[in-house]
């Protein structure tokens, strides 16, 4: 037998006083209703009531915390700069981000782009959570019969606002120190997640054998620490450096190599580069070592290309060149390195 439930329309667009007053009433008291979303509908409840998660059953948790757009209650979420970036580029819209908060518990949020859902977000002025509405195979279910026809008996009222306009689920991306996946595919491939959420970077200074090669390699630790991970390119982070008069293939200096190895990281390896245009430009933030490089850059670039350049330290100030010093010399500058490094990554991570 179908079940029935009481139903009032919610369209995509702003909703009506009516309409809002309704869901409100309905989910006073532990009430359960069912809304439409871009991408499939969903079973929602107020956040504060305490049977909330007993209604839902346990494989809803964590609930979707629904937010009415960028940065509305993720700030508490950890890695929060790469959060950030995510709901900045695809809020509104089909993407479920699930993270870890403060006080380590799971959290998940979703800014809806369906324009009646959202506004009674706005509206409710509480906290309303929800799970997809899915059918026994876990299908998104995108019309209101069949959420009717599936969880009617549940619910204390249905907003009918048609077909949704697309029929997969939204996306679930898990994101937190060691983690970067989707829990749920959707209609947003991890690949896009992930340069979305990461960044591109560079560090230059004059011959790439010294200063940027160390800042680059405390770079990648210091993202490795804040993501959790020592594979950076899982959460879209890449990390190069390079010299605005440097040839190719040079090997770095010995005593960098040892301030580096005395802080277990390994500089052996590198090589050097030129900073040339292209590699520059391609790049989302290039830190430079000192102000003469920094122009350098800037007179390298197209007007208006340049906005991503900036000095490494916060404060204005150049890292003096160590070359040809003591490994006393090149430990200094390491240390000032690291300190400025950490610095610029809460930006990042």
């Amino acid at each position: 037998m179908t079940a029935t439930c009481k139903r009032i329309p919610l369209p995509d667009r702003a909703p009506s006083n009516e309409a809002v007053s309704a869901i409100a009433q309905a989910l006073d008291g532990g009430g359960v209703v069912g809304l439409p979303t871009e991408c499939g509908y969903v079973l929602a409840a107020d956040v504060n009531d305490p049977g909330v998660l007993a209604a839902f059953g346990s494989n809803a948790t964590p609930l979707v915390q629904a937010v009415a757009g960028p940065n509305r209650a993720t700030g508490d979420l950890q890695l929060q700069p790469l959060v950030a970036r995510l709901v900045e580029r695809y809020w509104p819209g089909p993407l479920t981000i699930d993270g870890i908060a403060s006080d380590a518990r799971r959290r998940a949020f979703r800014a809806t782009a369906h324009v009646g859902t959202r506004g009674l977000v706005e509206a409710l002025g509480h906290g309303l959570v929800w799970t997809p509405a899915s059918d026994a195979e876990g299908a998104a279910l995108t019309d209101a019969d069949a959420v009717e026809r599936v969880h009617g008996s549940g619910l204390r009222l249905l907003a009918d606002g048609g077909p949704t306009r697309l029929a997969e689920a939204a996306a679930v991306l898990r994101v937190g120190p060691g983690a970067f996946e989707l829990t749920r595919e959707g209609l947003l491939p991890i690949e896009s997640l992930r340069q979305t959420a990461g960044l591109s970077i560079g560090f230059v200074c004059t011959g790439n054998t010294c200063r940027s090669p160390m800042a680059e390699t405390l770079a990648r630790a210091d993202l490795a620490r804040r993501l959790a991970s020592d594979d950076l390119t899982r959460f879209g982070f890449s990390v190069v450096s390079a010299g605005v008069f440097a040839g190719p293939g040079s090997p770095p200096s010995a005593h960098a190599v040892t301030a580096m190895a005395e802080r277990g990281l390994d500089l052996e390896g590198h090589r050097s580069r030129s900073a040339t245009p292209e590699l520059i430009a391609s790049l989302d933030r290039v830190y430079c070592l000192t102000r003469s490089h920094l122009e350098a850059l800037r007179m390298s670039l197209p007007p208006g290309r340049a906005d991503h350049l900036d000095l490494l330290d916060p404060q204005g100030g150049d890292v003096p060149d160590p070359v040809g010093g003591s490994l006393d010399d090149y430990q200094r500058c390491a240390r000032a390195i690291a300190a400025m490094v950490s610095a610029r990554g809460e930006s990042w991570a």
